[in-house]
Formats: C-alpha cells, sequence, structure tokens
C-alpha cells in the first residue's frame, strides 16, 4: 500500500502512549482549574474528549470521577482507548466518527481537542463548521479548550528530524512546511520489532486571528488565550497556543 494513503495513525497508534501523552498532565490540570466554572454556568457535568485518540485523558478524567465522552474519527486509536478502559468502575464512553458531525452522547459543561486536532481540517469551511457545530452541542455558558499549532511551530521544525526512543524501537518524526499553501507535513517512521512502518500526516496551519474570529462568529466568548500551561498570554511567535471560548449563546 502506498504510505500517502495510509490514515494518520494506522499504525503509530500501537506506539501513541509511549511518547505523547506526557503532555496530557499539564492539559488536565488546565481542565480541573476551568471545569467548576463550566459546571456552575452551563449547568451541566460532562466533559467531551474530541480526537480522544487512544483516550489516555478520558481515563484520566474518568478516573477522577467526570462524566466522560470520547469521539475519534481513527478506529485504530479508538481500539487502544476501549482496551485501556477496560475494568473501569465508570469508564468513558467512545464513539467513532468525525468531530465536525457527531452529535455529544450526552450533556456537556465543557468539551476539549487535544494534541492540534484541529490542524488536521485541512479546509478552512471545515472548521468553521466544526465551531458552529459544538456552538449547538456546548450549552450556553460551556467551555471549549484546544491547542493548535501555529506558522511559527512549522517553520522552527521545518527540515528537522527527531528520533523518539520507544521500547524495543525508534520513531523518526521528519517535518516540512510549505508556507504558500499553509500545509505542514510530518512522515513519522517507525522501527521496531524488524519492521519498519510509515505514515504522512498532514496538517493545515491557522493563524491565532483567524481562529478567535471564527470562534466569536459562532457565539463564543475568548476568555484566555495562553502561550504555554504556566498561563502566559499568547504573543506572535506562539507555536502552540491555547484557547479558553465560553459559549455565548449568540451564534450567527
Amino acid at each position: 500500500m502506498n504510505n500517502e494513503s495510509i490514515r494518520p495513525y494506522t499504525h503509530l497508534s500501537s506506539y501513541y502512549r509511549h511518547h505523547w501523552q506526557e503532555y496530557s498532565l499539564d492539559y488536565l490540570k488546565l481542565i480541573d482549574n476551568w471545569y467548576t466554572e463550566a459546571a456552575r454556568a452551563s449547568r451541566q457535568r460532562g466533559v467531551g474528549d474530541l480526537g480522544c485518540g487512544t483516550g489516555f485523558m478520558s481515563i484520566e478524567l474518568a478516573g477522577r470521577g467526570y462524566p466522560v465522552f470520547g469521539i475519534d474519527v481513527s478506529a485504530e486509536m479508538l481500539a487502544q482507548a476501549r482496551d485501556a478502559a477496560e475494568g473501569l468502575e465508570n469508564p468513558p464512553v467512545f464513539i467513532q466518527g468525525d468531530i465536525v458531525h457527531t452529535r455529544f452522547p450526552a450533556p456537556a459543561a465543557m468539551a476539549f481537542m487535544a494534541y492540534d486536532v484541529i490542524n488536521y481540517l485541512l479546509e478552512k469551511e471545515d472548521l468553521q463548521a466544526l465551531f458552529t457545530h459544538l456552538g449547538g452541542q456546548l450549552p450556553e455558558g460551556g467551555i471549549l479548550m484546544f491547542d493548535m499549532n501555529t506558522p511559527e511551530i512549522y517553520r522552527v521544525y521545518h527540515g528537522v528530524r527527531e528520533t523518539i526512543e520507544i521500547p524495543g524501537g525508534y520513531i523518526t518524526q521528519d517535518t516540512r512546511f510549505n508556507r504558500r499553501k499553509g500545509l505542514g507535513k510530518t512522515r513519522f517512521t517507525i522501527h521496531h520489532g524488524g519492521k519498519r512502518l510509515s505514515e504522512l500526516h498532514v496538517q493545515r496551519v491557522y493563524e491565532i486571528h483567524e481562529i478567535s474570529a471564527w470562534l466569536e462568529r459562532c457565539g463564543f466568548q475568548i476568555r484566555e488565550i495562553f502561550d504555554d500551561f504556566d498561563g502566559s498570554p499568547a504573543h506572535a511567535e506562539s507555536q502552540k497556543p491555547i484557547f479558553i471560548a465560553q459559549n455565548a449563546g449568540k451564534g450567527s
């Protein structure tokens, strides 16, 4: 099979937890910090993990007593999530579907999209459709939280190869950026067990002002845009800003 036709996370799903889940721990603290306000303002309790992947964050939140559901388009990632959640007293509900159209299975006070989920929406119309959809799924007062990759992060990593150690092997990560098209491409090559597996991830980068305008047009009020989890404000050179937006119920 041509590597270009392999869906993202077809192979990487089996190795994802070995490296990328560390980023989740800071995210969980931020969710804890904003959940109380979201629940009070929306009068709901649920939390939606959109683009939940292997379910690490959903499972951690469920263990803390949050009613959680996760939505992801990747069957491979959801298989990992369901296996990891097996035996939990109150496991998350995992649903396969795209986040632009899939309805929430339960009311939610908060929804979040971690690990540059929105950059996988390659058409701006799809991103605007997502915010419109979420404006209808979250109640007034509900909180939406997400991060994204900006052109700056791809400018820094263009032409860079990173090597990630995994038990019994390693993964190489090669990044390219086409500024004119606004597309970043990262090839992950997995070297493990005598096999070499490769898949290409394509992302569209967005500017902070674009996202802010679309959120406001869809009825969200921007509460914060952080540069990092330390709470510092985003700026022109932010590589992975974190948005906190609240549904004001005034979408166009």
